[in-house]
């Protein structure tokens, strides 16, 4: 039997639900100790499903955000 998308959708919102808690924790952390008006570059590396709701939660909270990767530099999230 196929899985239905629906079941596979709430399985995944459980598997990265840690790596998502973190990843905004360390976010919003870095953005009250050092935001102060313009763009703020945070290192940052998490998986799609993740970036998708970060994009999510943060642009709805009023913030441009967006992913960055590079072989070199890594990855990291700028929001402004």
């Amino acid at each position: 039997m196929a899985v239905k998308k629906a079941d596979l959708e709430g399985y995944l919102d459980q598997k990265y639900q840690k790596e998502l808690e973190d990843a905004e924790a360390k976010i919003d952390e870095v953005l009250k100790r050092d935001y102060v008006g313009t763009t703020l570059s945070i290192s940052l590396n998490v998986s799609p499903l993740v970036q998708r709701k970060l994009r999510n939660r943060y642009e709805r909270a009023g913030w441009t955000i967006s992913f960055q990767h590079d072989q070199r530099d890594g990855d990291w999230v700028e929001l402004s």
